[in-house]
């Protein structure tokens, strides 16, 4: 074993032990003592043979002496919380209990109690009671925790001074003392508890297997070890190697879309690894199809192996969270299938490609059907053990033989075999499909000396080729022309020494030859001047016979040669003619029709021959299993499904042929992968292919050791969405990893921006940092999925502003007119925040969100006629206080069943609505740019990227003031640009103060332009008109300049308020500003904050508030971008109050100069 893994896996043994002593079970391992005990630091004797006999019952210490289990490390409780019931009916959307204050101790035989010296900060307030985090209740937040960590004194050594440091740890982080602390929604217990540490069952089955794995001795499995060292960069695949790599993607699990460039360019490289222990890791973000790219990869794999005949493989997809699985056990539940002899499934119990492992004797509901493998005393329970008996065995076999017969073609009476056989032959066949296919379009680009594919490339290499030809014809003509006719000179050369006369001869053997060479020179000259092209003026100047016969062959040999070599040109230039007609065939008969680009052949072949050899697999692997069982049942009764090692390889190999994928959570995964033999054996590297889904949010200990179960991995997630909780303070982070050895005191620095930490980094950061690929290094190693399908482009450009850096291609195309306007909204809400358990709230904002639903309700129900208003529409906030104040407004609004979300984005990731509601809660006095969003990108990019067809904001926006870099910012600058104003708001709502009782409701065009008039008319010393917009027709409409001169002529201040922003600084706004100056208005343009409030202030006796912007609404009813404006005019002392307000919210602005 390596000697960073062996360190590694020692770290995360200690954060393990750590986290569960820091995140307690209040139902098992736990004694009530007293407050008296806790306050003397000695609990009772019943007490402390109650914890000796915890600590007994557990593991290693059950068979140890009683004496040597003194002193026993225990976690105190000194304050409980129990969840209060609503009206009288328990809920079930927060914990039952909740603890503010952990003291980690011991315990001695006699009851005495002492902080606990091996732990660096023995009292830590629980991380689940930090925000954020994903239970919904809190104290405090985990930035001041840690800053209360860091500021903590060293372990203290009495018990009173330990009490007292735990107690102040809570002062700071909450402001106020233990004892007098309020939990929303909680009341405190009378005891207080202690427990034995370590004994919480969360992360048991993950510490067992890291125990496991530390105790190996030399080796740990390879791919464990490619996770935990630091790749070495290798640069991204070639698109020729790329294509080359796609002759390897042989199966298609869905019909209905083909994979997306990026989406293949990920699976290319996945699929180039072949059976390396390695890691890919894929970035993610939200509605890129992430998991479409999974479904292939699984396919692929499911086809491989049944092409080979081995094994089915086995396949686990995992994650933390119970959302993040569900999400994959939906994905194949929404997987649609073409209609055909191959649909469905052939075994009618199997319904599900995916097979969900829960936790042992965990019940769990969904929403759609799911087929489970689950663990009890006696066994494993699951559907297709139906199967699993000679008599409905056989039934099986016949209907299984049915389909096959229909599908298939095949005659009476064929057998099972019969049956694999064929299907085994259609699975080649499909497989050769796409690899011939593959290999054609390779052939064609190098044919086309191209890196793409087009009519155009082909019909210019079809030319160039067919020119080629035509030149190599000629070049073949004249060749053979040449050799014809130097042939022909030789056969007069032979004839010419033929006929010389025999004395000639005789003269030249005694040396006379004059005439003899006289006669050949004759023949040389007449040769070369009727037959120079072939010969040149040379051959007349040849000296002897020798020479002319030496000439003559040495050129008939040449241009032997050369008409060879023309002839082989020609024969190429025809193969490559007719080569090009056969590979454009081959490529036109896999698109049949459309032009034929790379990408178009592999999407035909994506939903053609790949989803076919899906199909076929499945309908092979179902076979298998029949025949399995068949062989099984031969030689006993039943097939025994117990947990020794040999026995549930081959239960899980058996259930694998009926399902491609089997679905687990990181926290349950280790002990369904451990047998039984004597003791606990971990089936080390038994899954051939593990994937990990939303690897953000998974902490680094909690997904580490599952590398160990498997041979290769596939690693997707999104570092901008949801970070892990994670369980472990810095402090206690940063001592685990210098006595582990993975980090010294001088590189903790270096180690927790690593990502690979326990409480700053996540599996993906891990994972990353052990892959070869970068598609985009500045985010980090991985591959990028990038065509976005989700949401409408204007709100995904947002995330794309935020977090994305502009890589996101915005993909959905519109597909007639939208269900629901604007797509991309915001309302003004001048509530109030107050302060609850820790948590912030804003009612007036609860209220409004829930009166605009259930003011929308029927539209969006129409809009949506299959889905509930549940699976239509959610709220997001990133408070918990206003959780549970919207979820209030929305039970007296629509009752208690509306069934809609309501939560912080944890509650939305991996989801997605139609509409998605933000309120960011925040009042007035928000300093913009140090909001609890602005401190991570990754709350509103969740929040944002969850909404189809609408992103709509309630709250105060001056929290999203355009100015600067900060996230709330770079969102408020899209919001305005491309956001519309939502109407509809009751008017009361759009008040700045709540529990005040207007005059008179405005809810009409002529009404408000009445009262606009009246105002301006009526103000005897200030005026003051708030209109974040300002538009020349609106002023014209209702002559608001010369009323405002009339005004000014009266000694009335007016005074007009705007933003300059929002108005994007055209020269219609510019042309306004000047109008409204020169009929004496003083305009004031918001520059430190926005102006989002539409109000007329008249001296101090009365005023109007609501959703008319006074100098821009428009002013034609007919017009389609009339909207329904209501306003609330307050007089008299109800008036001043508000008056003082609006006032002291505007001074900044009605100051400036």
């Amino acid at each position: 074993m390596q000697e960073t893994t062996k360190n590694y896996l020692a770290y995360i043994g200690k954060t393990l032990a750590d986290s569960a002593r820091l995140t307690p079970s209040f139902k098992e391992g736990t004694v009530e003592i007293s407050f008296n005990e806790l306050d003397q630091g000695a609990i009772a004797a019943n007490a402390a043979k109650a914890i000796h006999a915890l600590a007994k019952s557990q593991g290693k210490q059950a068979d140890e002496a009683a004496d040597q289990l003194w002193p026993i490390r225990v976690v105190v409780i000194p304050r409980l919380y129990g969840l209060r019931p609503s009206h009288g009916v328990q809920r079930t959307d927060l914990p039952e209990m909740v603890a503010p204050l952990l003291l980690m101790a011991t315990v001695g035989r006699d009851g005495t109690l002492s902080p606990d010296q091996e732990m660096q900060t023995p009292a830590i307030i629980p991380r689940d009671m930090l925000s954020p985090n994903q239970k919904g209740v809190f104290v405090g937040d985990v930035a001041d925790a840690d800053v209360a960590y860091a500021e903590a004194n060293a372990t203290p050594s009495t018990w009173s001074e330990f009490t007292a440091q735990g107690f102040a740890l809570v002062e700071k982080v909450t402001g106020v003392l233990l004892p007098e602390l309020s939990i929303d929604g909680y009341e405190p217990k009378g005891t207080a508890l202690i427990g034995v540490a370590g004994s919480f069952p969360a992360t048991r089955a993950v510490r067992k297997l890291v125990d496991a794995l530390k105790n190996e001795g030399k080796s740990a499995p390879p791919l464990l070890e490619c996770l935990l060292s630091e790749a070495q960069d290798r640069p991204l695949l070639t698109a020729a190697e790329q294509l080359k790599a796609s002759a390897d993607h042989l199966g298609q699990m869905e019909c209905r879309y083909a994979l997306s460039p990026s989406q293949r360019e990920a699976l290319a490289h996945h699929l180039e690894r072949k059976d390396q222990r390695s890691v890919l890791a894929i970035d993610g973000p939200p509605g890129t199809g992430k998991t479409t790219l999974l479904l292939s990869v699984i396919a692929t794999q499911w086809v491989k192996r049944a092409l080979e005949k081995g094994e089915p493989p086995l396949t686990m997809a995992s994650s933390a969270t119970n959302q993040a699985v569900t999400n994959i056990l939906e994905a194949f539940f929404k997987v649609k299938e073409r209609d055909g002899a191959l649909a469905g499934r052939w075994l009618d119990e199997i319904k599900s490609y995916g097979l969900y492992l829960p936790a042992f004797s965990r019940t769990d509901t969904f929403e759609f059907p799911v087929q489970e493998l689950k663990a009890t005393k006696d066994g494993f329970v699951f559907d297709a053990k139906k199967y699993e008996n000679k008599a409905d065995l056989e039934q099986a076999r016949k209907k299984f033989l049915s389909h096959a017969q229909a599908a298939l073609d095949l005659a009476d009476g064929a057998t099972l075999q019969n049956a694999l056989d064929a299907l085994h032959d259609k699975i080649a066949q499909a497989v050769q499909k796409t690899k011939g296919a593959i290999l054609a379009v390779h052939e064609l680009l190098a044919l086309c000396g191209s890196e793409n594919l087009s009519s155009a490339d082909i019909n210019a290499c079809a030319d160039r080729l067919a020119s080629q030809k035509e030149l190599s014809g000629q070049e073949q003509a004249i060749c053979a022309e040449r050799a014809v006719g130097l042939r022909w000179i030789r056969a007069q050369w032979a004839e010419h020494q033929a006929q010389e006369p025999w004395w000639m001869g005789l003269l030249s053997t005694i040396g006379l030859s004059a005439q003899r060479k006289a006669r050949d020179r004759a023949f040389c000259a007449r040769t070369a001047s009727t037959h120079d092209h072939l010969v040149g003026d040379s051959f007349a100047e040849l000296a002897g016979r020798l020479q002319v016969e030496q000439f003559i062959a040495a050129v008939v040999a040449q241009a032997k040669q050369e008409e060879a070599q023309a002839s082989e040109r020609l024969s190429e230039a025809d193969r490559q003619v007719r080569q090009l007609a056969a590979l454009t065939h081959a490529v036109r008969d896999v698109l049949g029709g459309g032009e034929p680009t790379v990408e178009a052949v592999q999407s035909a072949l994506d939903l053609g021959p790949r989803y076919e050899a899906f199909k076929l697999a499945t309908h092979y692997w179902e076979g298998r299993y029949l025949q399995f069982v068949g062989q099984a049942l031969q030689a006993q009764d039943e097939i025994p499904n117990k947990k020794s090692p040999e026995k549930l390889r081959a239960l899980y190999r058996r259930l694998a042929m009926l399902h491609p994928c089997f679905v687990a959570t990181l926290f349950t995964l280790p002990d369904r992968m451990t047998a039984w033999l004597g003791k606990e054996i971990p089936l080390l590297e038994e899954i051939d292919l593990l994937i990990i889904d939303e690897a953000g949010q998974v902490p680094p200990e909690i997904g580490v050791p599952a590398f160990a179960l498997a041979k290769q991995a596939v690693v997707v997630g999104d570092v901008d969405q949801i970070e892990p909780v994670w369980s472990v303070p810095m402090p206690i982070d940063a001592a685990n990893a210098v006595h582990s050895a993975v980090a010294s005191q001088d590189t903790l620095e270096a180690f927790f921006d690593s990502g690979i930490s326990s409480s700053s980094g996540s599996l993906m950061r891990v994972a990353q940092r052990a892959m070869v690929f970068a598609k985009h290094p500045e985010r980090g190693r991985g591959m990028f999925l990038s065509e976005h399908r989700r949401c409408w482009t204007e709100i995904i450009s947002i995330c794309n502003a935020l977090v994305y850096g502009g890589r996101l291609r915005p993909m959905r195309e519109e597909d007639g007119p939208r269900k629901i306007t604007p797509s991309l909204g915001f309302v003004h809400i001048p509530g109030e925040e107050t302060s609850q358990g820790g948590s912030r709230q804003n009612k007036i904002e609860a209220e409004a969100i829930a009166q605009w639903i259930a003011l929308r309700r029927e539209d969006l129900e129409a809009a949506y006629p299959k889905k509930p208003l549940g699976k239509i529409i959610a709220v997001v906030t990133p408070f918990c206080a206003q959780k549970r104040a919207v979820n209030d407004k929305l039970n007296e609004a629509l009752g208690k069943k509306h069934g809609i979300t309501v939560g912080t984005v944890h509650a939305l990731q991996g989801a997605e609505y139609p509409v998605v509601i933000f309120s960011p809660t925040y009042d007035q006095r928000v300093v913009p740019g140090q909001t609890f969003m602005d401190r991570n990108r990754s709350i509103l990019n969740v929040a944002i990227s969850r909404a189809q067809d609408a992103f709509l904001v309630f709250g105060n926006m001056r929290v999203f003031q355009p100015q600067g870099a900060n996230p709330c910012a770079v969102v408020g600058k899209m919001l305005f640009a491309s956001g519309e104003e939502i109407t509809g708001v009751p008017a009361r709502l759009l008040t700045p103060l709540k529990g005040i009782h207007e005059t008179r409701l405005y809810s009409s065009l002529p009404e408000h332009q009445d009262v606009l008039k009246e105002a301006i008319r009526t103000a005897k010393r200030t005026l003051v008109i708030v209109s974040p917009f300002v538009k020349e027709s609106a002023m014209h409409a209702d002559d608001v300049c010369a009323e405002i001169s009339k005004a000014v002529a009266r000694n009335v201040k007016v005074r007009v308020v705007s933003d300059a922003g929002l108005n994007k600084e055209d020269d219609n706004f510019h042309r306004c500003v000047a109008a409204l100056e020169q009929a004496g208005a003083g305009v004031r343009l918001a520059e430190k904050q926005g102006v989002h409030s539409k109000v007329l202030l008249v001296d101090r006796s009365w005023l109007v508030v609501g959703s008319f912007n006074w100098l821009s609404a428009v002013r034609n009813p007919a017009n389609k971008w009339s909207r329904y404006e209501s306003s609330m005019r307050y007089d008299g002392s109800e008036a001043f109050v508000m008056i003082e307000k609006t006032l002291r919210d505007l001074k900044d602005i009605l100051d400036a100069r």
